[in-house]
């Protein structure tokens, strides 16, 4: 018998994630599992584990220009010097966050592009530099490194480290709830991170699933400091 991840997409959706890269095999069937086992439709899916935004699930079926993982506006492709934009990791109200390749050191990074009508807050764009700069200074294993902020063709961005893993949350509505041992670790590492944060005087805004990232060896790196 042919396993799950033998068989091709079943729905347009799928086949669309598949087709355009929006998505990868392993995530397509992370949310046919989560389908089956929630019984709900593959949309709410691909929603529920973060793989998609219902806005993009929506124009994606509409046979609209999708703002989905995988693509970007042409123009967006040489917006900030020095970093080669490469593919959409997701969409938020801060932003768009991209895979980029930083030139000057040759390596992966998280782009983080600020929406326009941000660039004209003058207060929120001093504050978000600010913060920016001081994350920069905090370097810890379980915090996901800053690398960069400013602005570039009228546009502000932050980089930050790539980390090339799962949300803790999307980990949970994919396989249910921790084991023991793996929830304390994660915590134990998360407290760790915190304690260096504090130190440094910054303060996490807003700590849960969503901001913890874990790497392939499961090491827990905290993100989103109210920056991104």
């Amino acid at each position: 018998m042919a396993s799950l991840q033998d068989q091709p997409p079943a729905t347009p959706l799928e086949k669309i994630a598949a087709e355009k890269g929006w998505a990868t095999p392993e995530q397509i069937q992370a949310a046919v599992r989560y389908q089956a086992q929630k019984k709900v439709s593959i949309s709410q899916a691909f929603v529920a584990l973060g793989i998609l935004t219902e806005v993009q699930v929506k124009r994606a079926l509409e046979g609209r220009k999708a703002r989905v993982p995988g693509t970007f506006p042409p123009a967006v492709a040489g917006m900030i010097k020095g970093y080669r934009i490469e593919r959409r990791l997701g969409s938020g109200g801060m932003g768009d966050v991209f895979l980029a390749h930083q030139i000057s050191l040759d390596r992966p990074v998280a782009l983080k592009i600020l929406p326009p009508h941000l660039a004209k807050d003058e207060e929120f764009i001093e504050r978000f530099v600010s913060e920016a700069r001081a994350a920069g200074k905090v370097a810890h294993e379980n915090i996901v490194a800053a690398v960069d902020v400013g602005e570039s063709n009228g546009r502000y961005f932050f980089v930050m480290e790539f980390v090339d893993g799962p949300t803790l949350q999307q980990v949970i509505l994919r396989d249910g709830a921790l084991a023991e041992k793996q929830a304390l670790d994660s915590a134990r590492q998360v407290a760790r991170g915190l304690k260096q944060a504090y130190s440094q005087g910054l303060i996490h805004r807003d700590i849960k699933p969503a901001n913890i990232m874990l790497t392939s060896e499961n090491v827990a790196k905290i993100c989103d400091f109210g920056l991104a």
